[in-house]
């Protein structure tokens, strides 16, 4: 059947070429009527004038090809209307014309040629034109039904062989749907329960397969019929009429869209003028971020979130210029919906609009900066990161902590990185040593110590501050300078262990915390410098008076 098919479509193709076929004369030396002085009109095989000169910028050949072109174009659009081909003419030059198309122009050199005037010379060639216009229309009708059969005979044809093989491919589909069946089609479990088997499962797929092949053979049966409807004359009106019910919507979503253009454009103009705006504004912040730039009181690390309230604000104003702009603004609809999108906004986030305000307040407060050792809340660590909601906190033990800003704003914050590199930070340790130590050489002691702590400020002298004077000892304060706040622990750490090997060195024993001993107390408790040279130990004085 494959063969005989082919041979109708070639017999059908070359009958229809055949009948269409076109043959533009302008080779002079195939006809012996033809001179090198003029050139004639020949439109499917007839002869209507002769031209003898060329017009304006054309030769005598590109004025004969272009008229015979024309002509054609006009005898095979059945639609043609003859009382649209007519006449004009202006102060030079003469035309025969078909609506706005020019199809053949007369000028003062054709006059000479014929010796009549381009106007009756226009006549006659308008007259040979509509007859075999008329002429070939005629003969072309009942081709153009046998011809327009032909096809359509070609078109169920080939639809019938077309919609064969689809549902081939269909069946060979199924049975590959019952292959896989306990392999990619398998029962549907929720933990243990079964929610669908492998059986009911295969027979919805065939189902919904089957529902395809049904959809795609009606898509492709509505777009043959308006073709074969379109072949004859009397059912082109149903032809349009199918086409319509899918290029009207069609039509009408493009007139929508050209229709909304100036809107659009007003819409992208806004948002072109908003982006250039702030682009402006981030240039402006960046230089003040990177110090290229400066304003009075108004410090780098402001720059960034200065201009995110900048470009919140600005989006903002954006977004309620355009509203009247977007489609269907207007509608109850979708100011219901924006109404309550609103609502839902407003009552879920009172939190996280507490912690932006907070992060604002922060922000310009200027309380820490990212790196600063800082201690919140009882939390210590280095600032790591700020945004408008937290800010995150890296301890020394690299954990990484996440504090509200409203927490950070309602609570005491401690900077110990802010004042470091210009007057230093103060790290501060107490120690408790016995009344028999004489308090310059705790002092010498504590100062040594501190000294030799790798990290504390070897230009600024520590000093030491006496915090008390207890029941069992003096208090005494050492307070070193550092610069390295982010240090702090290993710092003091140093320092801890310095007291200990300067103490112990110096046989001066260290009473914290205190502890309870029996001891002689008789001696008394005071720096050996204080005790005259005299003095002696008292001993134990018992006394036991018998009463006679």
């Amino acid at each position: 059947m494959i063969k005989y098919f082919i041979i109708a479509i070639f017999f059908y193709s070359s009958f229809f070429a055949l009948a269409q076929k076109t043959e533009t004369f302008v080779d002079s030396t195939s006809n012996s009527k033809i001179s090198a002085d003029f050139l004639p009109i020949v439109v499917y095989n007839d002869t209507l004038f002769y031209i003898h000169n060329g017009l304006g910028s054309k030769s005598i050949k590109e004025r004969a090809a272009d008229i015979t072109r024309k002509s054609e174009i006009l005898i095979n659009d059945f639609s043609f209307n003859k009382n649209k081909l007519v006449i004009d003419s202006t102060d030079f030059t003469t035309f025969i014309r078909y609506e706005d198309e020019i199809v053949v122009a007369i000028g003062a050199e054709d006059e000479k040629t014929f010796g009549k005037h381009r106007l009756e010379i226009a006549k006659l060639w308008l007259s040979l034109l509509r007859d075999k216009i008329d002429k070939e229309h005629q003969d072309r009708s009942y081709k153009s039904i046998l011809i327009n059969v032909g096809i359509t005979i070609l078109i169920l044809i080939a639809f019938f062989l077309f919609i064969k093989y689809v549902n081939q491919l269909f069946r060979f589909l199924t049975l590959k749907l019952h292959t896989l069946k306990d392999t990619v089609i398998k029962d549907i479990k929720l933990k243990q329960v079964k929610l669908l088997d492998a059986n009911n499962l295969l027979r919805i797929a065939i189902f919904a397969l089957k529902g395809v092949k049904i959809i795609f053979i009606l898509f492709c049966l509505y777009f043959v019929f308006p073709i074969v409807f379109g072949l004859f004359p009397w059912t082109q009106g149903l032809s349009d009429e199918l086409y319509g019910y899918v290029l009207d919507p069609l039509k009408n979503i493009i007139f929508a869209f050209i229709n909304y253009i100036p809107k659009l454009i007003t819409i992208i103009i806004i948002f072109v003028v908003a982006k250039y705006f702030i682009k402006f504004i981030k240039f402006i912040t960046d230089e003040i971020k990177n110090e290229r730039l400066t304003l009075p009181n108004f410090y780098p690390e402001w720059a960034k979130p200065t201009f995110n309230i900048i470009r919140f604000l600005v989006y903002a104003f954006v977004v309620i210029i355009i509203f009247p702009y977007l489609p269907y603004s207007d509608s109850s609809i979708f100011q219901g919906v924006s109404i309550f999108i609103g609502v839902l906004v407003s009552l879920g986030s009172s939190t996280a609009i507490s912690n932006i305000v907070s992060g604002l307040v922060i922000t310009y407060m200027r309380p820490f900066q990212i790196g600063d050792r800082v201690m919140i809340d009882n939390i210590t660590g280095d600032v790591i990161q700020k945004t408008l909601l937290v800010t995150r906190l890296r301890t020394i033990k690299n954990e990484d902590i996440t504090v509200p800003n409203s927490k950070i704003l309602s609570s005491h914050s401690t900077n110990y990185t802010s004042a470091s590199n210009d007057l230093g930070l103060i790290l501060h340790t107490t120690v408790t040593i016995g009344y028999d130590v004489p308090h310059t050489k705790v002092t010498e002691l504590l100062i040594a110590a501190a000294k030799d702590a790798e990290g504390v400020d070897k230009e600024r002298e520590p000093f030491v501050l006496q915090t008390g004077l207890e029941d069992f000892y003096v208090a005494y304060q050492i307070n070193a300078y550092t610069t390295q706040s982010h240090r702090m622990a290993a710092i003091y750490s140093e320092i801890h262990k310095n007291i200990q090997d300067k103490f112990n060195e110096a046989g001066v024993e260290i009473l914290s915390p205190h502890y309870r001993a029996a001891r002689d107390g008789n001696h008394i408790a005071i720096p050996d410098q204080y005790i005259p040279s005299d003095y002696k130990t008292p001993g134990f004085n018992i006394n036991n008076n018998d009463k006679q």
